[in-house]
């Protein structure tokens, strides 16, 4: 017989971050605010996608919106090309996140309304500015917005897609002047092509409002492309998680050419397609690596699915998107295991049942050691069982295997286990250099403080050891 000893556990927090003045505009500039150190990735509007068709090369604007609200709108391609500026009304677009259906008819469109200079940003000023008044003169160098007032109240979905226009045949790298200070002929020329260089999305209450109205604008993942290496990017988003954490993430000087960046519960997903990885995704040699269309050991991807803001969010479109305004601690209580012969014994070369509550929906960690003293979740003699959970009462099946997938023998074992809240990953996909060890990710509302961890709220975690995932 095989006798397994089951202790509670509690965890009151648990963190785990993945990676790699006055209201302003809503758009680029938040990116490449005034005095941005570096250079300038423009945002992509593209049909190749990452991760084999899994998520799609285009950046997918959302903004909430009020009934009767306005939204400016603007960008550095209008004028040239095929671009435009494309406003679905809630509901229209539909489909996992990453692959969405845009098909729809849209509801507004910049070119459907534009006459002369509207919705045009040719210079650096004009984005700093953000979009005028109208009638015109409220805001000293602004723009001249394509505007639309919002029949409902909803989330809608914006497109800003570059001169190469909607469709993009072909699908090509644009021309990327990747100058903060928009000064390049290309940041606002059709050699843009694919991508947009500046862009603007601005709510307020009427379009003689010189008071925007911000929070509201973000997205569920982020594509840029700078046009090459050496030019060093410093933006900062902000993401919201699941249950209510959110973080400040500052990429810190990334070199990437061309990639994407978003965030979710559980990062890449083991060979089960639903255990969470918490290791790199190492690429095949088959097909686009950097694009990852086939990755090693079955790994796969985890869609986006937590919102990425380009300022801090209002509490208005995190109540819109049902997320809590602020977060629970987590706490994880009655662990027990049950055995096949009953009580916490089972028989040799078999496994049983865990079973925990928990107060609310997140990651577990169950480790049980060997030894009873080592309880290293890499440890091939130890046994980790993770996965995600609602909240309340839960049973995890364990088959009686190590982590080399042999049984355990004759004995009886301890079990540590803990919950994860605010787990969140930052997957940056097709980054090639990195030039200041970013990026930095900050915790920004922790209940009852900075957890008790090195680095406290900016602590992150990152392991490749004893790298092997589950179907061997």
């Amino acid at each position: 017989m095989l006798r397994r000893g089951a202790a509670t556990f509690a965890l009151v927090l648990f963190f785990l971050a993945w990676g790699a003045g006055g209201a302003s505009a809503a758009g680029s500039q938040d990116l490449w605010p005034n005095g941005a150190a570096g250079s300038r990735a423009n945002t992509e509007w593209r049909t190749s996608s990452y991760g084999g068709g899994l998520l799609l090369r285009r950046t997918l604007l959302k903004v909430f919106l009020n009934t009767g609200e306005v939204l400016d709108l603007g960008s550095s391609a209008i004028g040239q090309g095929s671009s435009d500026i494309i406003v679905w009304n809630p509901g229209l677009v539909t489909g996992p996140i990453g692959t969405e259906d845009v098909s729809a008819a849209p509801s507004f469109s910049c070119n459907g309304q534009r006459a002369g200079v509207q919705g045009q940003i040719t210079l650096r000023a004009q984005e700093l500015a953000g979009p005028d008044t109208i009638p015109a003169g409220g805001v000293a160098g602004g723009y001249f917005p394509c505007h639309y007032a919002a029949p409902s109240t909803g989330i809608y979905n914006i497109a800003f897609t570059g001169p190469a226009g909607f469709a993009l045949v072909p699908d090509a790298d644009g021309t990327i002047g990747a100058d903060v200070a928009l000064a390049n002929a290309n940041d606002t020329s059709a050699a843009q092509g694919t991508s947009v260089a500046a862009w603007d999305a601005t709510v307020r209450s009427s379009l003689a409002s010189t008071t925007n109205i911000t929070g509201r604008v973000f997205t569920y993942y982020l594509t840029l492309f700078t046009g090459g290496n050496g030019l060093p990017v410093f933006p900062t988003v902000y993401a919201v998680t699941g249950d209510g954490y959110r973080y400040q993430v500052d990429l810190r000087g990334m070199d990437p050419n061309g990639w994407v960046s978003y965030g979710n519960q559980r990062g890449f997903l083991n060979s089960d397609g639903a255990t969470p990885l918490y290791h790199d995704a190492v690429a095949t040699g088959a097909g686009s690596p950097g694009q990852l269309t086939n990755i090693q050991g079955g790994v796969t991807f985890d869609l986006p699915s937590f919102p990425l803001f380009f300022e801090p969010p209002s509490n208005a479109t995190i109540t819109a998107l049902g997320l809590p305004l602020a977060p629970t601690a987590p706490v994880m209580t009655s662990l027990a295991f049950v055995g096949n012969l009953g009580g916490n014994t089972s028989l040799v070369n078999s496994g049983g049942t865990f079973t925990y509550a928990s107060n609310v929906p997140g990651v577990y960690e169950i480790v049980i050691s060997r030894d009873g003293v080592n309880f290293d979740p890499t440890l091939p003699a130890n046994r980790v069982l993770r996965g995600v959970r609602p909240a309340g009462a839960q049973t995890v099946s364990w088959d009686g295997k190590d982590n080399s997938n042999t049984f355990f023998p004759v004995g009886s074992y301890q079990v540590h286990a803990r919950f994860h809240g605010g787990e969140y990953h930052f997957p940056m996909i097709d980054v090639e250099n990195d030039t200041q060890g970013g990026p930095t990710i900050t915790l920004l509302n922790p209940p009852g403080g900075c957890p008790a961890l090195v680095g406290g709220c900016t602590a992150g975690f990152y392991d490749d050891r004893a790298y092997m995932t589950l179907n061997g």
